[in-house]
């Protein structure tokens, strides 16, 4: 027979363990699963989960091995880029009769990212027929143009001592301050990367200020509710959280105080500053955004005042988060998520239900094939935008088809581009650089440098101005204006000028017009009006035409100008001034040479 004591020994170690396995289970149990958590705690868990739904949808995006041997290996490429307008759609005047529809732009590439090499051959053409040809090439630090049509020769630029090329140019002091030595390539992108440790960091930090000014009586759970996604139905749990205006504005104030002083927001904007502006005030991007998160505090203190309830309401189904949902009593807000294998759906819906505004934007990716969707409603007025990226890869070819469209229920705007790939051993014509083929701006005097930059000034110049002979102003005003883009009684004539910067333009020179002006006042007119003559026309024997533009000089056109103005020291002028049908700029200068 088993003495008592240890009989009892026995009952209480038993006791223990049994303890030991239910709460081992329990942990196992709280950790693994969602038993015994409370509905704010899984509210919280699943609002979090939406991060994971991006992250997931950014991997799925980002996940070609085809696209990930191009970073290492030599491809060639070609492109077609086409725009297509189309006004009247359905209608008996459905037409496409606008000269945008005429134009097609190709790239013939060769590309060895490794190397940091990259040649492109681009030709814009008009009715298929070749109207500009350019040729580019960065070879390591090297940058070079052509354009075969105007000169024959590689204009080079070496990405250093760029200071003293800048200066050469005739840069002052002042501008050279904010021209760096070698310009250096950055990654936009990466800089708004965050680790994974900074990312549940965040996560972490932002949770608990919310759950810290949220009372577990503002939570509920709906169990085993039937909710549709994408045509999709599937059961799913709810967690609801409803809150006042004023529990609301709580919240929203003490998250942004937290943001306001949060380093690691603060330096990823320190960050972006040293790329972009890396001459200006390291602190100034930064002020801005720290100014204006007090000013939304301001607004929040300013009018925090009401009852109306806000309901935030989180599904989950098999533990990933499917929908989240923001209702108040002026506007809805919903994002739903289908992630898994063989597919990735996501979808923003907005409504603003006092001024009748529907946004919905739908992401849809089936393995290489891409599709957005953008459909803004209000009242009547529906616009769409649509893009579409087609995908076929194999071991060592790739084509691409890429549209995006823009549609207003009456005109359509559609560009296409089209791409096949080829990785490579080698490229058939490999480029070298040699005084022969090529003019190293870095190495030329101030004399030189100025001659060269004179000669493909006026050739960039003259081409330009071809092209705009296809593409006229009216051409792109239709657009605009049929695609709602610019309104009819806001159109400025010429593309980018504004009302303010016509004024300023024209007014340098309105001034200038005047009877029997000699010599001396002309050589004055010429010093005013230098940074912007491009061209000089003999209208007449007795009229030149000296044409001006907005952003270009011809330095060789000054001088011709001013010698024969000296030369002819007794002749008299009456000068006048023709504006620009379309831009409304001041585009002619007139000397008219009085008869004696």
């Amino acid at each position: 027979m088993m003495p008592k004591k240890k009989k009892k020994t026995i009952i209480i170690v038993s006791i223990i363990m049994l303890i030991l396995i239910l709460a081992i289970t329990f942990i196992l149990l709280y950790l693994k699963t969602d038993m015994f958590k409370s509905n704010q705690t899984l509210f919280v868990k699943y609002l979090g989960k939406n991060t994971e739904n991006i992250d997931e949808m950014y991997r799925l995006f980002n996940n070609s091995e085809f696209e990930e041997k191009l970073k290492t290996n030599k491809y060639t490429s070609d492109s077609q880029f086409k725009i297509n307008y189309v006004k009247g759609i359905g209608t008996t005047s459905e037409s496409t009769e606008n000269n945008i529809n005429k134009l097609k732009l190709k790239f013939n590439s060769e590309v060895d990212a490794t190397n940091n090499f990259n040649h492109q051959n681009i030709e814009v053409l008009n009715n298929d027929q070749s109207a500009v040809k350019v040729e580019y090439v960065q070879n390591s630090d090297t940058y070079a143009i052509k354009l075969s049509d105007l000169f024959q020769k590689y204009i080079l630029v070496e990405n250093s001592n760029l200071k003293d090329l800048f200066k050469k140019l005739g840069y002052t002091d002042e501008q050279l301050q904010n021209i760096p030595d070698k310009f250096e390539s950055s990654n936009l992108k990466d800089i708004f990367k965050f680790t994974d440790e900074e990312k549940e960091t965040l996560k972490n930090r932002y949770i608990n200020v919310f759950s810290k000014n949220v009372s577990e009586q503002n939570f509920s759970k709906q169990s085993n509710q039937t909710i549709e996604i994408n045509g999709q139905r599937m059961k799913a749990n709810g967690y609801i959280l409803k809150l006042t205006k004023e529990q609301l504005n709580t919240v929203y104030l003490q998250i942004l105080e937290v943001l306001k002083q949060d380093e690691m927001i603060l330096s990823k904007i320190d960050n972006i500053q040293s790329e972009i502006m890396a001459n200006a005030e390291q602190s100034k991007l930064k002020d801005a955004f720290v100014e204006e998160i007090d000013e939304m505090i301001s607004n929040i203190n300013e009018n925090n005042i009401g009852q109306e309830e806000t309901s935030i309401s989180i599904y989950e189904s098999n533990g990933k988060t499917v929908s989240t949902m923001i209702k108040t009593t002026t506007y809805e807000i919903s994002l739903d998520w289908i992630i898994n294998d063989t597919e990735a759906f996501a979808q923003l819906i907005y409504q603003e239900m006092e001024n009748d505004i529907n946004t919905t934007i739908s992401l849809n990716k089936k393995q290489d094939d891409t599709n957005l969707e953008i459909v803004n409603t209000e009242a009547d007025d529906v616009k769409t935008i649509t893009f579409v990226d087609n995908k076929k890869y194999n071991d060592n070819n790739g084509s691409r088809a890429t549209t995006i469209r823009y549609e207003n229920g009456t005109n359509r705007l559609e560009a296409n581009i089209e791409q096949n790939i080829k990785i490579v051993e080698n490229f058939k014509n490999e480029i070298n650089f040699n005084s022969d083929n090529s003019i190293k701006l870095n190495t030329l005097d101030q004399d030189q440098l100025q001659e060269v930059m004179n000669i493909v000034t006026s050739g960039v110049t003259e081409k330009i101005q071809s092209l705009s002979e296809v593409i006229n102003q009216e051409d792109i005003y239709e657009i605009l204006i049929g695609m709602n883009i610019l309104k009819e009684e806001e159109k400025i004539e010429g593309i980018g000028v504004t009302e303010t910067e016509r004024n300023r333009f024209n007014s340098k020179f309105e001034l200038l017009p005047g009877e029997e002006l000699r010599k001396e006042d002309i050589i004055k007119i010429i010093d005013i009006i230098k940074d912007n003559l491009i061209d000089m026309e003999v209208a007449s024997n007795t009229v030149l035409k000296l044409r001006l533009d907005q952003n270009n000089n011809n330095n060789d056109i000054v001088t011709t100008l001013t010698n024969y103005i000296e030369k002819n020291d007794s002749n008299i002028y009456d000068v006048s001034i023709e504006y620009d049908e379309g831009t409304g700029l001041i585009k002619y200068i007139i000397l008219t040479i009085v008869q004696k």
